[in-house]
């Protein structure tokens, strides 16, 4: 089982843009309101397991996911 944890908090991930000759082609950054933080399973059959939350993930959210991961995977 391959296990991440990350967050999203842009919605456009480009730095660049086309645009017209001096014209500033910079692309201001859009935050996402809330923040995502989200943890992820993957398993060697291909099983997906997430928790996707409004709140910056911590020792408590990574225990009960794994609490969580447990009993589905004993299932």
């Amino acid at each position: 089982i391959n296990i991440d944890e990350s967050w999203l908090n842009m919605t456009d991930f480009r730095r660049r843009k086309w645009t017209f000759p001096n014209v500033a082609n910079s692309v201001p950054k859009k935050m996402v309101q809330p923040r995502l933080s989200l943890i992820l399973a993957l398993d060697t059959n291909g099983k997906i397991f997430f928790s996707l939350s409004q709140a910056n993930n911590n020792s408590d959210t990574l225990i009960l996911f794994f609490q969580h991961l447990v009993i589905k995977l004993n299932e």
